[in-house]
């Protein structure tokens, strides 16, 4: 029986053979399954796939195959020792964690990979960290941490890698003399002053505002033609705010050093032509009601008619933007002193004042600073006409504590001084020397406070 069934299998195999040639050709060939390595977290997504090393015959296999072998990425465990140099810091082994950190050094110093060159100046800025504020070691170790980053990343191309010397360049020039610092922002501004590159030359716009905290004078103004001269060109949202930037401070320092009213009032100007408050952008919209706010501070005294039509502009604004239901329980301060000068300059302009006197009770009936001037205002008023004495009484019996914040009272004292010799002008002067008394106790300053100051 057994015999017969081979004779029969072997004709039944020859039929086929000469059915089909190829078919022990199609028989499909045992398919060798590749191994693989999981790692959980999720950070390291892209080492979920590594290839475990095969055996010697099987790797004189694959070679012949030309099978190509994937080695281990060493990024994971790179980032697990910098989580170790972590916890060894909140547990204060600040010498455990700085081992960690130069484990990390050693092994990314020579990659070329960008998320392990990261992971190279994380470790060097963590520890000038530890050294500068833990161990209160000597400048010159911090230094050495900063000066590893600037060498490794100053030729390179790569915008995370360039950001980081930059950010190594600035710390170490914060701890560097004078004349050093200078040079130091100086080779930053050479290196971004001309990138297409916006965040890199926002970097450039960074360091020259850094120069200007440490000069003064005329090189400070320098530095502000420089950066507003070098993004004229430009449209980014970004750089133009940083022009902004630099106009504001320009502005503010030809007035307070260099006392060039018209030259500020130019650059503020330059800003209000520039952009627009009806472009919706919040931001721009920002910066043309501070440059007309400014420019306002600058008018009064000096063109008052002038400075009332920039303030109105600010409070149309205000009225066009805002609802009924809408107005906020604290109103900007842009609108209290837009409202409240505008009083004032009535005043002084012999302008009816009742528009904004109904203004004042629309927005500012909650605000508790400016009730004592507007009624100090409405005394001085009617002043021109009769004695205020029991109005002026109440006013100091409510208004003990108060100081007159941001106020000044030089347009008051200009205007009645340009009154004509009689009881008006006796009478409002002493009124107004009472005021200026009752301040005594403050640093009567101006509402220029409200500038911002050089950043």
């Amino acid at each position: 029986m057994f015999k017969i069934s081979l004779i029969l299998l072997s004709i039944i195999i020859c039929i086929l053979i000469g059915l089909d040639s190829n078919f022990f050709r199609e028989i499909p060939k045992k398919i060798k399954k590749t191994a693989f390595v999981e790692v959980k977290d999720e950070e390291q997504r892209e080492a979920n796939e590594i290839l475990v090393l095969p055996s010697s015959t099987l790797q004189k296999e694959q070679k012949k195959r030309s099978h190509k072998i994937i080695e281990i990425d060493p990024y994971p465990e790179l980032k697990k020792i910098i989580h170790q140099a972590q916890i060894s810091y909140i547990e204060k082994d600040f010498n455990q964690s700085l081992e960690y950190y130069n484990r990390v050094i050693k092994q990314s110093s020579k990659s070329q990979d960008i998320r392990i060159l990261k992971l190279f100046s994380m470790a060097h800025f963590r520890k000038a960290s530890i050294y500068r504020y833990t161990l209160k070691k000597e400048l010159n170790k911090i230094m050495d941490e900063y000066e590893s980053i600037i060498k490794k990343f100053e030729n390179r191309k790569e915008i995370e890698l360039l950001k980081r010397y930059a950010k190594a360049q600035f710390y170490k020039a914060n701890l560097s003399e004078r004349d050093s610092a200078l040079n130091l922002y100086d080779e930053v501004i050479r290196k971004f002053s001309q990138s297409s590159d916006v965040t890199l030359r926002k970097i450039y716009t960074q360091a020259q505002f850094n120069k200007s905290y440490i000069t003064t004078g005329s090189d400070s103004l320098d530095i502000f033609n420089q950066i507003i001269e070098n993004l004229k060109n430009q449209k980014d949202k970004k750089l133009l705010l940083q022009r902004y930037k630099a106009q504001q401070n320009k502005a503010y320092l030809l007035e307070q050093y260099f006392n060039q009213k018209d030259e500020a009032i130019e650059v503020y100007n330059d800003i209000i032509k520039e952009f627009s408050l009806d472009t919706g952008e919040y931001e721009y919209q920002e910066i043309v009601e501070n440059a007309l706010l400014q420019k306002s501070f600058l008018l009064m005294g000096y063109d008052d008619e002038e400075a009332m039509e920039m303030y109105d502009v600010i409070i149309k604004k205000y009225e066009t933007d805002t609802r009924d239901g809408d107005i906020l329980s604290t109103v900007p301060l842009k609108i209290e002193y837009s409202i409240i000068n505008n009083i004032e300059l009535s005043l002084i302009t012999n302008n009816d004042d009742s528009s904004y006197r109904e203004l004042a009770e629309k927005y500012l009936s909650n605000s508790k600073d400016s009730k004592p001037q507007l009624e100090m205002l409405e005394i001085l008023k009617n002043a021109q006409i009769s004695n205020q004495d029991e109005a002026f009484s109440s006013w100091q019996e409510k208004n003990r504590e108060y100081i007159f914040e941001n106020w000044s009272f030089e347009g008051l004292e200009h205007w009645n001084n340009q009154m004509e010799e009689g009881e008006e002008k006796s009478r409002i002067k002493g009124y107004l020397n009472e005021f200026v008394k009752h301040n005594d106790s403050s640093n009567s300053s101006t509402y220029t406070h409200l500038k911002q100051p050089i950043q």
